[in-house]
């Protein structure tokens, strides 16, 4: 009943706001340490296909890997082999 009646409200009469659905397929995020996270792990693990397909997005997102992102990949390395991670 009360949602008839909402509905026939004009929009900026209406006290319930709106809900916004997003579609995080389309929204590019991008985050601080970008796709290193996936690059150390995969090294940890020893997947080099996977490895280097995530260096190659890396690259192509956030430009060539610097030698503090290699020193961060390390960190994480370390933390991953010693379960911190």
């Amino acid at each position: 009943m009360t949602q008839v009646w909402r509905s026939k409200l004009p929009a900026y009469v209406c006290p319930v706001k709106p809900i916004k659905h997003y579609d995080m397929s389309r929204e590019r995020r991008t985050y601080e340490n970008g796709y290193l996270p996936k690059i150390a792990y995969h090294v940890y693990k020893g997947n080099i296909d996977s490895m280097l397909h995530f260096v190659q997005q890396q690259e192509a997102k956030y430009g060539t890997i610097t030698e503090e992102n290699k020193v961060w990949m390390r960190s994480y390395i370390a933390n991953l082999e010693n379960g911190q991670a």
